[in-house]
């Protein structure tokens, strides 16, 4: 039996990991640990048993912890796989699953290392911690995601360049034939030492040879258009669904994760647009070639045909050996690409605590590691590449000594060797691109899994409010909201509107609450209201962003200058806003020119004169409601004080939310509302 394997790409994923092997193991369906992390509130931090076992039932899985001493593990008869709490060799407590017992050793899954491997019973006592997890099957489960031939949906709007690149290709391999030809026409004119029709037979195959080339650039043209197409429909399907997650959902994943899963989605791109196509013609040609040689001559047929069951026999043994040394190239791909991201993150930070050298050493052995196991698969696939072209070159020797006795009782023609020789090449090329489709099958299907949940949206099983009136207030009713197992407020009844200043000590919640107010985080339990009516889980990111600004603490600034992001590069900007004393004031005070290039958020600019131009742009923008997070935390008293009465004599009719710590900024408001005492009330 084969056992189920997925490995961890991070310290604390070894719970996601064990689950997923879980989930193949009875429903015979892989899982992605991207789809199981979106389940989890916090997936950066490592699984509870508690939290495990509340995972596992979402997917039809029932985990029963125990408490037991070794010799009670010994003895312990394993029917169904369990999982063991233990420690790691570094020191970290460590889920894996045991899957079966035979004799002294242990089948294991240590989402850690690479395989499946055996372990002593020895050696297994000295990690494990005295808990078990037993596991069950407790329903059904089937998965509501899309199979991998969804993907062929995209193909749907390319039909005809599709079927343009099969008859072009088509033709292309035909002409291919008849030059093959030439040799068999040449050698025969040779051996019977006619010459009379050479010059015409040369013309004739430049001919063909010159039709091959125009048809061979137009067949490459059609290709490079086909993969561009549907690589940008993938990628815009993408980008798409990716802007109606909840920043909860975005945060889930590394950025590192991102990153790959376009890669992922180029990758899926090239299957669709190149191999599919390429499949098929060499299908149709395997055909031809299969009835040419059956019907000229079935001796050659017979040995080429034992020629490629020999290499799909070669091909299925290099499935399991790829699968496995890709899989382990892939995650450590993800590591490389974290490390190096920090240390892009982290330059000043490693600048100031001296660390550069350090940080450096820790990414040089993520690459070093990153770099063996490229080297590894390249191994793998040069390897199968040497034995495929060691068994054709020997199987045309075989017919090249068996071709002897025929040609020399003249049964056929030198000529014809080489033309049946040729035409075994196209039976050989089927299975060949055969071998490696299905060699690298992990690669595309585990890629498809990966991106389905972000390339196929599942629809809503709630209808969505399409339009709301003028928002008056917001309405918190029975909130409660937990970060990272904490909760950080319970039971919370609440109402904003009009002008408010939210304090409170620095991780109370304030940050969480307008993040929850603008649905970029969903509410767990409780809910929020819009004027005492509208559920906000029942409306759409997009018609929440024509009512609700946000103005969060990581501010940003797009590529252009600072007029184009004032104006929120010209979407439902007031110009007006510019011909106001106050805005001139503070612009001329900080030094602000609306002409000043920025270049993808680099740093030209201070945190001020940042916080200034977003909250500027704020000013021009018409909404219902605005939430503000510490939003002019790093500018001078004088610009700030500004800029908030400014903002509350503008918006004067409007709901104004602003979190923060600002004594001058608080004493602007007539609404305080202090968190901290407030959760206590509802405690």
């Amino acid at each position: 039996m084969i056992y189920p394997f997925l490995k961890q790409e991070s310290r604390n994923d070894c719970g996601f990991a064990c689950l997923g092997m879980l989930i193949e193991y009875y429903h015979q369906q892989k899982i992605s640990l991207l789809d199981l992390k979106m389940q989890y509130y916090q997936p950066e931090t490592a699984l509870s048993i508690y939290d495990l076992g509340q995972l596992a039932n979402k997917y039809q899985l029932t985990f029963t912890p125990y408490q037991i001493t070794n010799q009670e593990f010994l003895e312990q008869k394993i029917d169904q796989p369990l999982i063991a709490y233990v420690k790691n060799e570094n020191g970290d407590f460590h889920y894996i699953i045991i899957y079966e017992k035979k004799g002294q050793k242990y089948l294991m899954a240590d989402p850690s290392s690479d395989k499946v491997t055996s372990i002593s019973s020895d050696d297994f006592l000295n990690i494990f911690q005295g808990i078990i997890i037993f596991t069950k099957k407790a329903n059904k489960w089937v998965s509501n995601r899309t199979s991998f031939f969804s993907l062929f949906v995209f193909l749907k709007p390319y039909r005809k360049t599709l079927c343009a690149i099969f008859t072009l290709t088509l033709l292309l391999n035909l002409s291919l034939i008849f030059s093959k030809s030439f040799l068999k026409v040449y050698f025969d004119q040779l051996t019977n030492a006619v010459n009379n029709d050479l010059g015409i037979i040369f013309i004739a195959f430049i001919i063909i040879l010159l039709f091959r080339l125009f048809v061979n650039y137009f067949t490459t043209l059609l290709n490079n258009y086909l993969n561009q197409q549907i690589t940008k429909k993938l990628l815009c399907q993408f980008i798409s669904n990716f802007n109606q997650l909840s920043y909860q959902e975005v945060i889930k994943i590394s950025r590192s994760n991102w990153i790959k899963l376009q890669e992922d989605l180029a990758l899926l791109a090239t299957f669709l647009g190149s191999h599919l196509s390429q499949l098929l013609v060499t299908f149709l040609m395997f055909l031809i070639s299969f009835f040419i040689l059956l019907i000229m001559n079935s001796t050659i047929l017979i040995i080429v045909l034992i020629e490629n069951i020999l290499s799909f026999l070669m091909m299925l043994i290099f499935l399991h050996v790829h699968k496995y040394h890709y899989q382990v190239y892939y995650n450590q791909g993800v590591k490389l690409q974290n490390h190096t991201l920090a240390l892009y993150d982290s330059f000043l930070a490693q600048r100031g605590s001296n660390l550069t050298g350090y940080c450096s050493y820790q990414w040089e052995q993520q690459l070093n590691i990153f770099l063996t196991k490229n080297f590894k698969l390249q191994q793998v696939i040069l390897g199968q590449n040497l034995l495929q072209s060691f068994l054709s070159q020997i199987i045309s020797y075989i017919i090249f000594y068996f071709s002897f006795t025929l040609i020399f009782h003249a049964v056929f023609s030198i000529g014809d060797l080489l033309f049946y020789s040729a035409l075994a090449i196209y039976m050989n090329d089927f299975i060949i691109s055969n071998s490696v489709l299905i060699v690298q099958k992990t690669k595309f299907y585990d890629a498809f899994i990966r991106t389905r949940s972000f390339i196929f949206k599942q629809a809503s099983e709630q209808n969505e409010i399409v339009s709301l009136p003028t928002i008056t207030s917001l309405n918190l009713v029975e909130l409660s909201y937990a970060n990272d197992a904490e909760i950080l407020f319970k039971n919370v009844t609440l109402t904003f509107s009009g002008h408010l200043f939210v304090k409170g000590r620095s991780g109370i919640g304030k940050t969480t609450l307008l993040l929850l107010l603008s649905k970029m985080l969903l509410t767990e339990e409780g809910e929020i209201r819009i004027n005492n009516n509208y559920n906000l889980t029942l409306i759409s990111p997009g018609l929440i962003a024509t009512k609700i600004y946000s103005l969060v603490q990581q501010q940003y600034l797009f590529a252009g200058t600072v007029y184009d992001n004032i104006t929120n590069f010209n979407q439902g900007c007031n110009y007006q806003i510019f011909n106001f004393e106050e805005i001139q004031t503070v612009f001329h005070r900080n030094q602000i020119k609306l002409t000043t290039l920025i270049n993808a958020n680099e740093p030209t600019l201070s945190k001020g004169q940042i916080q200034i131009i977003n909250f500027i742009k704020m000013l021009g923008q018409d909404r219902d409601v605005y939430l503000i997070d510490e939003g002019l935390s790093n500018v001078d008293n004088v610009s700030k004080k500004l800029l908030i009465q400014f903002l509350l004599k503008l918006k004067r009719n409007k709901v104004i939310i602003y979190a923060g710590h600002d004594l001058m900024i608080e004493q602007c408001f007539e609404q305080i509302i202090d968190l901290e005492r407030e959760f206590k009330q509802n405690d």
